[in-house]
């Protein structure tokens, strides 16, 4: 068993941690552009750990939203949100 394959058995999801500051002008559209390309319908669920001002909450995204826990999608989303944003919790 490699590693994305151990991530899919035993991982539950994968979190990004962001705040609204980091969706202002494509960031929202590359998000989506880059996620359509890794979507798995018996993949890891996708949820924010999203902050703002005075508030913060785990927005869970659906099951169309589901991804394959690839080592390239979890480097992308690093790449485009910040070093140490992206982690996955296991069961």
């Amino acid at each position: 068993i490699n590693i994305p394959q151990a991530r899919a058995q035993y991982a539950q999801a994968i979190k990004v941690r962001c705040s609204h500051t980091d969706f202002k002008g494509r960031k929202l559209q590359q998000l989506s552009k880059l996620l359509s390309g890794y979507t798995n319908q018996q993949g890891l669920q996708l949820a924010l750990d999203f902050s703002m001002d005075e508030a913060r909450g785990l927005i869970n995204l659906g099951d169309s939203w589901r991804v394959d826990a690839s080592d390239d999608l979890l480097i992308a989303l690093q790449e485009l949100f910040a070093e140490g944003a992206v982690s996955i919790h296991y069961l």
